[in-house]
């Protein structure tokens, strides 16, 4: 007989209310197609002999004691309101979720923080009122890094990547924090970044790794193409292609990459790069193609 008509004809009533197999084999679920019954069992789950009728009060004992739905609301008011005048904050959040990751996440929740972007936050997710708030970020940030005061989101391209030369910003993640990118010259359509090797960018046989150098052509064109694009503009990698001339070395030698512009279209942009070293002869060069956004 079909498994799901077995169950509804069981003889005991609560067997007949909960679906443990409803297609297949429960043994070879990746195979078979077994399927989980929980859904199926809501009303097991709501009129079930074992189901809580009454909210339960713990004690300190750890016993549980019965309570009415307005005790409970009541009760768990005045432990939310303990929260909030002991550790303030306006409400209570459960962090976590893929919609709120960027915000939740503490690296970048504490590198807008004290910006104009902080104010467009959630105050559900700001654990503290705005000033208490504010002069823990500033005391938290006195230990590392200024924080950032520009409203970077209203700057065209050009102004970002200027702001970028003067500011040196060490607070918000980056590629270019990670490898000590340095903005050395910024104009429309042109960029020049620079770093200095070190023996982690190795590879097997001891001269800088390629995808350093590619990493430097990709950011120093993409940010040339981010010059010429107006505020609330983006763009990404449609296409990139290096040619390697010649090895670096990793003893801290000075790698310096230009990028230019070569056309600038409503959808896509193009642009061409050169990687020098501190001697002025080439390591790589390469162009790209970007999509504008």
């Amino acid at each position: 007989m079909h498994p799901v008509r077995e169950q509804l004809r069981h003889p005991d009533p609560d067997r007949r209310r909960r679906f443990t197999k409803i297609r297949g084999d429960k043994e070879h679920v990746a195979t078979a197609g077994y399927t989980c019954n929980k859904a199926l069992r809501l009303d097991h789950y709501q009129n079930g002999g074992a189901r809580l009728p009454t909210p339960l009060r713990r004690e300190p004992d750890g016993s549980f004691t019965p309570i009415d739905w307005d005790t409970a609301i009541r009760e768990i008011a005045a432990r939310l309101k303990t929260v909030r005048d002991t550790h303030g904050g306006e409400s209570i959040f459960f962090y976590g979720g893929v919609a709120l990751n960027t915000l939740t996440d503490p690296t970048w929740r504490d590198a807008i923080a004290g910006t104009p972007w902080h104010k467009h936050v959630p105050a559900r997710i700001q654990p503290f009122p705005p000033d208490e708030h504010a002069r823990r970020q500033h005391q938290h940030h006195a230990r590392r890094t200024t924080v950032t005061t520009t409203d970077l989101t209203a700057m065209t391209g050009l102004e970002l990547m200027r702001w970028m030369q003067a500011e040196r910003p060490t607070d918000i993640p980056s590629i270019g924090r990670l490898l000590g990118m340095r903005f050395d010259e910024v104009d429309h359509g042109r960029i020049v970044i620079s770093l200095d090797t070190r023996p982690d960018f190795a590879n097997p046989l001891g001269t800088v790794h390629g995808g350093i150098a590619a990493t430097l052509l990709d950011s120093v064109m993409g940010c040339a193409v981010h010059t010429t694009l107006p505020a609330g503009s983006g763009y990404t990698t449609l296409e990139l292609k290096v040619n390697y001339i010649r090895a670096a070395r990793t003893d801290g030698q000075i790698l310096t990459a230009e990028g230019n512009v070569i056309h600038a279209g409503r959808r896509t942009a193009t642009a061409e790069g050169k990687v020098l070293d501190d001697q002025g002869k080439l390591i790589a060069h390469a162009t790209t193609t970007c999509m504008i956004l």
